[in-house]
């Protein structure tokens, strides 16, 4: 009934552990799609050997070529009738599944998140859950506004939370966009534009992974970073039809490229020139000042630092995120 794509990249630390969280799920009707794009430490030996184990898993090996067009072959493979994604080294709990299955009837079921902070000695540090707020919508195409609240949380943008229809995607031939971030919020916003209904689940099922230290797609500075959003910027106005409410309900993505960047430099990924320039040119774009000016009701803290941002004040802005611990 469900098929799982897992895109498998440098993961043979974790892929075990990952594949593990997915046998021991109480809905059993599953085909898990291993994907290897190319990995080149022990990654496909690791699951070649799982995959001897439970004829449930199916292998694919391939060039390297990105998660993008490695989810690609994997939607042009798959035989459920539903698919859910889920990331390498991450994991999620026995019921996660079962939970997203218990609402099928809707074209696109989401539930809540758990980011877990590890140490790199392995201990674990804090859990965050997010619990997606409470909707069952019909009629997508004429209430759209009504996913508001879903994509100020963030619910929309990422893939490994949801379950979809694979008629769906087959019918439109929907894919994944060869780009190096966000491409999992594309491909959602292109599958919202032609789903009927919608539903969330309060539970939290599936755990995301990060480790102190270690650097993930999160933390990636591409080319053509703030090119990228802008587009979303463009295609979410045409979801809308309304420009006032994608300026605000981008405000966040942009803080979020402003904070990639001050991290980088931090962290020396950037010399603190180049990211200054940077900066620079994200908070001149002309669609990231309109997702600023939305903020008119913020908190006095967050006034506070976009006027620092708005001014070029990015040092004095690294320094307090440094004393609050947002980098």
């Amino acid at each position: 009934m469900i098929s799982i794509i897992v895109p498998v990249y440098n993961v043979a630390k974790s892929i075990e552990t990952c594949v593990k969280s997915i046998q021991l799920q109480d809905f059993t009707d599953w085909e898990l799609l291993l994907v290897n794009d190319g990995s080149s430490d022990d990654s496909l030996a690791v699951i070649q050997e799982l995959a001897r184990t439970d004829s449930r898993i199916i292998v694919i090996d391939k060039r390297h070529s990105g998660v993008s067009d490695t989810r690609n072959l994997a939607l042009s493979k798959m035989r459920g009738e539903y698919v859910c994604f889920i990331d390498g080294d991450d994991v999620v709990e026995h019921n996660h599944l079962s939970n997203l299955y218990s609402r099928r009837d809707y074209d696109m079921v989401i539930c809540g998140y758990k980011v877990d902070e590890y140490a790199h000695d392995g201990n674990l540090i804090r859990t965050t859950e997010y619990i997606p707020t409470q909707i069952k919508l019909e009629q997508l195409s004429v209430n759209r506004e009504s996913l508001k609240p879903l994509f100020l949380s963030g619910m929309i943008n990422i893939n490994c939370n949801k379950l979809l229809k694979s008629s769906i995607i087959r019918k439109y031939n929907l894919q994944y966009n060869l780009i190096s971030v966000n491409e999992d919020f594309y491909f959602m916003l292109e599958y919202l534009s032609v789903a009927n209904n919608i539903c969330t689940i309060s539970s939290a099922s599936y755990h995301w992974i990060r480790v102190q230290n270690r650097q993930s797609g999160v933390d990636s500075l591409p080319d053509g970073l703030l090119e990228i959003y802008t587009k979303a910027h463009d295609n979410i106005i045409s979801f809308f039809h309304n420009e006032k409410l994608a300026d605000e309900l981008m405000y966040y993505s942009y803080y979020f490229i402003v904070l990639k960047y001050c991290k980088a430099i931090v962290n020396g990924g950037i010399k603190r020139k180049i990211g200054f320039e940077k900066l620079k040119g994200v908070m001149n774009d002309r669609y990231v000042k309109a997702a600023f000016n939305t903020r008119l009701n913020a908190s006095k803290g967050e006034k506070l630092m976009n006027f620092l941002l708005k001014n070029n004040f990015f040092q004095l802005f690294i320094a307090l995120n440094k004393h609050i611990r947002t980098i």
